[in-house]
Parts: structure tokens; C-alpha cells; sequence
């Protein structure tokens, strides 16, 4: 008892782990447990501090001893919705029987927590079989931060464009031009950088298969008159692939049922009759269709009668 028959105590820290009355701790850090020590001097003797126990907090709890050990434990998962560079206090009142009372502040500070992506995220298409307009949609969840995406407008890729709403929505244009060179076994890919609103970065993927588009072939058609020497034709065919070299798959003399048919790659042609054909009478014909090929596969014919 104090002379003036006042209780006196006084409530001070002792740095233990950090500052005494005041400790940070860090979303995703090292630890989310801090601890330390209040000592009381009380001139008039007796207990010391008021324990508690779990003492529920906005991101954790508290404790505290009698003799003035005290730990605050986190919830990392309440620490999940600081943002980045937010910092929160939690402060806790430590008493003594008496009714004096110190306070231990616990700062919380915030890092972004990147923001996921799910959905439509890799695409394939064939050329040929695919809508020329595609939609899709994109899901962004930000546990720190708003769940939206950067919008773009009719981005320019390769083979298309590609438009981004913020709620993730998405629209992909294939250009029919850019598309149409693609042939068996070879593909084309476009790729666009989506963006949620803390800046978290991830792609999204169209991969095209090719197909083989069939050349255009203009084909031939000649009449040659009976006479009494050997018959001969010969021209250039015309050819358009556009996915293909615009080649012709060579002949060199091929016998077919009335002469021999020549033929380059670059679509040089010749006929030469086996013979004169004295014998068709007057009013008769013979026809000779004869197939020509592309480097695709395509198909043509060369008429001669």
C-alpha cells in the first residue's frame, strides 16, 4: 500500500520478438504468429495482468499471460483480402486488477495475391469446319481486388481478331484470307495477353489446323482435224491453289488410248496421236480425255477429239 493508499502499477514492454507493445506482420510472410512481453511495475505488490485468452480479432487472435506473455496468431486466410500496400491495425487492451491498462498494437500489411484465371483459355479449330465468329468466356477471381479483366477491342492477330469484355467475355473474327494459306500440316496459332484488373497476367491460345483447299484447274479442250499425217495439240493449263505450290505432277509421254500425253510442272502441255486416223469416216470423232493432276491431289482434264 502506498502511502497515499492509492494502488499504483505500471504497465511497460520488454521487446521479446519485435517492439514490446507493437508487432508487423506481413500477408504471405515468414510467420503469422507474433509474440511478446508487458511487465508491471506495482509499487503496492500483487497480481501483475488479467489473463486472456483468444481474444477474437478482425485477422486473428490474441492472448496474454498473467506474468505479461502475449501472442497474436493471424488467419492467413482472412489476410488473403488485404490488397496490396493496405495496412490494418488490430489493437488489444491489456489489463491489470486494478484497472490500469496498456494497449498492443498488431499492424497487418497487404501484398497482391495474383488473380486466377479459368475457362476458354486453348482453343482449336480446324480451317474449313470453324464458325468464322467464335465467343467464349473467361473467369477471373481476385481474392484482394476486383474479379475483372481489361478490356480489348478488336485486337489484331494473325489469323483474326479478338475483343475482351471486363466481365470476360470474349469474341474471336477469323479472317477467311489469313486462314485460307493453312494446308495439312500446317498449322497457325494466334495468341492474345488478357490482363485482370491488379495487373496479373495470362494468355489465351487459338490454334488452327490446316486443311487442304483444292486447286482451281482450268482444264483443256482442243479438236483436231483427221489428216494424212500424224496429230498434235499442246497449250499451258492454268492453275490456282491457294494453299499449295500451283504445280502440276509431271507426265513425260504417258501412252493413253490414242497418243502420248506430255506434261510439265508448270502446266505445259502436249499431245502427239499414235497416228493419222485415216479410218474415221466422214461425221465421226474419237475423244481422248486425259486427267491431269496438281500437287494437292486436284484433278483436271485435257479434251482432245
Amino acid at each position: 500500500q502506498a502511502e497515499d493508499g492509492i494502488r499504483d502499477k505500471l504497465v511497460t514492454g520488454v521487446q521479446t520478438c519485435g517492439s514490446s507493445d507493437l508487432a508487423d506482420i506481413f500477408e504471405d510472410g515468414d510467420s503469422d504468429t507474433r509474440t511478446g512481453r508487458l511487465s508491471v511495475s506495482d509499487v503496492d505488490g500483487g497480481p501483475e495482468l488479467v489473463a486472456q485468452r483468444d481474444v477474437p480479432g478482425r485477422y486473428g487472435a490474441f492472448s496474454v499471460s498473467s506474468t505479461g506473455i502475449w501472442t497474436y496468431h493471424a488467419d492467413a486466410a482472412a489476410l488473403q483480402a488485404l490488397s496490396e500496400l493496405s495496412l490494418v491495425e488490430e489493437r488489444f487492451t491489456v489489463g491489470t486488477p486494478d484497472g490500469s491498462g496498456h494497449t498492443v498494437t498488431i499492424r497487418l500489411h497487404g501484398v497482391n495475391d495474383p488473380a486466377i484465371f479459368t475457362g476458354d483459355l486453348d482453343i482449336n479449330l480446324i480451317e474449313g469446319s470453324t464458325p468464322g465468329t467464335l465467343s467464349g468466356l473467361v473467369a477471373v477471381n481476385d481474392v484482394d481486388g476486383p474479379s475483372a479483366l481489361v478490356p480489348l477491342n478488336a485486337v489484331p492477330g494473325h489469323f483474326g481478331t479478338f475483343s475482351l469484355s471486363a466481365s470476360g467475355g470474349w469474341i474471336y473474327d477469323i479472317n477467311p484470307d489469313a486462314v485460307r494459306p493453312l494446308n495439312v500440316g500446317v498449322d497457325g496459332e494466334d495468341g492474345f495477353a488478357l490482363e485482370a484488373a491488379d495487373g496479373t497476367w495470362t494468355g489465351i491460345t487459338f490454334r488452327i489446323a490446316g486443311t487442304n483447299d483444292p486447286a482451281w484447274i482450268s482444264g483443256a479442250q482442243v479438236t483436231l482435224q483427221e489428216s494424212d499425217a500424224p496429230l498434235s495439240a499442246g497449250g499451258v493449263l492454268g492453275i490456282r491453289d491457294p494453299d499449295g505450290s500451283e504445280r502440276f505432277v509431271p507426265q513425260d509421254g504417258v501412252q493413253q488410248r490414242y497418243g502420248r500425253f506430255f506434261l510439265t510442272a508448270d502446266g505445259v502441255w502436249q499431245y502427239l496421236a499414235d497416228e493419222a486416223f485415216d479410218e474415221i469416216p466422214s461425221g465421226g470423232a474419237l475423244t481422248e480425255v486425259i486427267e491431269v493432276r496438281a500437287d494437292d491431289g486436284t484433278i483436271g482434264t485435257v479434251t482432245v477429239t
